[in-house]
């Protein structure tokens, strides 16, 4: 996941994307193995984990609105964009519109 310097992304965060990223690949395993494996990975604790399914679960429970969402704001074809970024994207509005206790800054 590529992150601004001086800003390491949470483990949460790593290991909710790194879940989604390899969940597009329809030969994986479930989600719910993917995101185990991601924060044993990322090395997240308890909370982190937690956090990590919220996103991951979230973002595909909602991933048709997210995409509409997302195609609005974004002036190529979603196809056209990289996954890691287009996860990112998806994963950050979810946590914006879903997550109330996660601040604006957080994202």
């Amino acid at each position: 996941m590529s992150v601004p310097p001086g800003r390491p992304a949470s483990p949460a965060r790593r290991a909710a994307l790194d879940a989604s990223l390899r969940a597009r690949n329809p030969r994986t395993p479930g989600l719910d193995i993917l995101v185990e494996e991601a924060c044993t990975r990322a090395g997240a604790a308890h909370a982190d984990a937690a956090l990590a399914r919220e996103i991951a679960y979230g973002v595909a429970r909602h991933r048709l609105w997210l995409e509409h969402l997302l195609a609005q704001r974004v002036e190529r074809p979603l196809a056209e964009v990289a996954p890691g970024v287009h996860e990112t994207l998806l994963a950050g509005i979810f946590q914006h519109v879903f997550l109330d206790r996660i601040p604006a800054h957080a994202l």
